[in-house]
């Protein structure tokens, strides 16, 4: 269940927070999570740990936007576990520009080769 609804995520997803705050998460989030990616979150959460994933996301709109996920376990002020929380970002933009670097460094090592074809006929 939705305790929490930031204004950032109201923006993104196309919620209200009062329109999430009790409503179980993947009714206002759906996604590609499979079983196993839910079993495997929650042995991670379970042991303290902190769960990573990209997943694609249905905002209110119905648009799918990909996203980076952690889930994270939240503690009262006794070590007790009382939720969890998730910080969801979105990563298409990260993509595309990873996509771009990668161009770049191809780029990069052509010239490099040109660069000692060239060297190479020239002290032959």
């Amino acid at each position: 269940m939705i305790t929490y609804w930031n204004r950032a995520a109201e923006s993104f997803f196309g919620w209200y927070s009062t329109e999430t705050i009790g409503r179980p998460l993947a009714e206002v989030m759906p996604s590609n999570l499979t079983i196993e990616q839910v079993v495997d979150a929650n042995t991670i959460l379970d042991s303290g740990g902190t769960w990573q994933s990209e997943l694609v996301v249905q905002r209110r709109d119905e648009s799918l936007i990909e996203v980076s996920v952690t889930d994270t376990p939240s503690y009262d002020g006794f070590g007790k576990c009382i939720g969890t929380i998730r910080v969801a970002s979105d990563s298409s933009e990260r993509r595309v520009l990873e996509q771009r670097l990668g161009q770049a460094q191809r780029l990069e090592s052509l010239g490099l080769l040109a660069v000692g074809l060239l060297t190479t006929l020239t002290i032959s």
